[in-house]
């Protein structure tokens, strides 16, 4: 049985048009196409990530490069991509992106001892090594087309979840390196200046050396010899091989489709800093920025822009960007960062969400007379949200302490149980309503710090004030209208009034009627 599915030119990889049209696209008619793309954009956030990787990956093998900065503004300047570079080193490697050739399938591996795992557990949301939690789901009948598991191949070395895989065969996989922390890409205006954005000077990226014959994965004989736990370069590290994975695929009613793989574990990956990664420095080294079920990531975006700090480290295409502002790029200018990611249970080694956000990304914060200032600004901003949170916090306290237990003030009053009150407030959503309210409104602020910075902190001032009060009126309503209920209701107004009176001048309560 002679299967094929060659990814070069099979359709496989999800893309948007300008008009906001869904095309299955190949690595080539996908780069090829790029300056027509809006973007790369799966429903996974993780195989959006990897699919990327993948794209850049390609993109530096076929370029080697590139390797400085004049260099890189060639190829901005180009605004498409050379493909007559391209296609001759796709035609050189075509085999090697065949997903089912014989003897040396993309991505994958086979030998003797791997354990046999239905398509189910290669789909992530379903994802896991954990033997316990696969009894959960082994037995659903997946079946994957073709460029579902080519999609679910890459995401799987990349997000892998490590633990027990097959306790006979003793197959403990380990966890792949993007599991943890969020991937950051520089958004341009198509999936071309995305991918070019994100192109990074080859020869310059300090996190990850080349120390040999940097190459991807397929261009190696066999991806895991030499036995290492450092990449060989950037390339080999875009391309890591977490697992051996083999596909089985069948052929069903004249369709291909794949309803199991095997699998075994790969290369161990040492301590290594992701340059598409935000890191902040920590008692015991470099802690990456990851996704929270609870904070929203505009609330931590302020590092995004801390470029000279000694405890930051921005991923490396936002400090790249920040070299080509007054060279390539305007101030003026405002690009995005997209950031995705996921939530992992690491005990019961699973993955319980994923994420996807926008942030902006004005290039005004990159000019050096003003970046520091702008990033202070911005940082206060932050701060005084979090004081603002803070004196809400106290004041639905204040509700929801007078509503259990009424008489706490007065002499020998039963006080209310800190847990119960607690849990009112969650009950009531008190917190979760005023970070959503201000969520949009603070991605218009940070745009607008730049230009005017005074009227832009004037603004958010207000917002924050606006967005407590609505979130403490939403809390009172759901207490209700007994005389215990008015009661806290005024002594929850009092305080949260007195509170913003600290924090920000000439505050009104006729905010709360805003």
């Amino acid at each position: 049985m002679n299967i094929s599915f060659n990814l070069v030119e099979r359709p496989w990889i999800p893309t948007l048009d300008m008009q906001g049209r869904a095309a299955e696209l190949g690595v080539r008619e996908t780069l090829a196409r790029a300056h027509e793309l809006r973007s790369v954009q799966s429903a996974s956030p993780l195989e959006t990530a990897t699919l990327h990787r993948l794209l850049l990956a390609v993109l530096h093998s076929a370029l080697r490069g590139p390797r400085s900065q004049k260099e890189w503004g060639e190829l901005w300047k180009q605004g498409r991509w050379n493909m007559s570079v391209i296609d001759a080193y796709l035609e050189q490697w075509h085999n090697r992106f065949d997903l089912f050739h014989p003897q040396t399938p993309f991505y994958q591996v086979r030998q003797d001892r791997m354990a046999l795992k239905p398509a189910a557990l290669l789909t992530h949301g379903m994802a896991t090594a954990n033997e316990l939690f696969e009894h959960g789901v082994a037995t659903q009948d997946a079946i994957l087309t073709p460029s579902q598991a080519a999609r679910a191949l890459l995401a799987a070395q990349c997000y892998g979840l490590g633990g027990l895989c097959h306790p006979q065969l003793g197959i403990h996989l380990i966890t792949a390196p993007l599991t943890r922390g969020i991937v950051f890409l520089i958004e341009g205006d198509s999936l071309f200046q995305t991918l070019a954005l994100n192109l990074l000077r080859y020869d310059r990226i300090d996190q990850i050396p080349i120390t040999g014959d940097d190459r991807p994965a397929w261009e190696m004989e066999d991806p895991f010899k030499p036995a290492r736990s450092q990449p060989i370069g950037y390339l080999d590290y875009l391309t890591w091989q977490n697992r051996k994975l083999s596909l089985i695929p069948e052929e069903e009613d004249g369709q291909v489709i794949v309803r199991s793989y095997w699998i075994d574990r790969g290369l161990s990956l040492g301590e290594v800093l992701d340059p598409m990664k935000q890191y902040r420095r920590a008692e015991k080294g470099w802690k990456h920025l990851s996704f929270s079920e609870e904070r929203a990531l505009w609330r931590d975006s302020h590092s995004l822009f801390r470029l000279r700090s000694p405890d930051h480290r921005p991923p490396l295409a936002i400090k790249e960007l920040a070299s080509h502002v007054g060279v390539l790029f305007d101030a003026s200018q405002v690009y995005r960062c997209m950031a995705l990611g996921a939530g992992v249970h690491y005990k019961e080694a699973k993955i319980f969400f994923y994420r996807q956000e926008h942030l902006p990304l004005p290039l005004a914060y990159f000019r050096d007379e003003h970046s520091d200032e702008l990033v202070e600004q911005l940082t206060t901003a932050l701060d005084l949200t979090d004081q603002v949170r803070s004196k809400l916090w106290g004041a639905a306290s204040a509700l929801a302490r007078v509503l259990l237990a009424p008489n706490h003030e007065a002499q020998n009053g039963r006080s209310a149980d800190k847990n119960d009150v607690a849990r009112l407030i969650e009950h009531w959503s008190v917190e979760r309503t005023y970070w959503s309210l201000l969520e949009s409104q603070f991605l218009r602020f940070v745009e607008e710090i730049p230009g005017q910075p005074a009227t832009a902190l004037e603004g958010w001032q207000k917002a924050l004030q606006r967005a407590a009060w609505q979130s403490l009126e939403r809390a009172i309503t759901f207490a209700g209208e007994t005389p215990k209920a008015l009661k806290a209701a005024v002594r929850a107004r009092t305080i949260l009034s007195s509170g913003l009176r600290e924090l920000i001048p000439q505050t009104d309560q006729e905010e709360q009627n805003s």
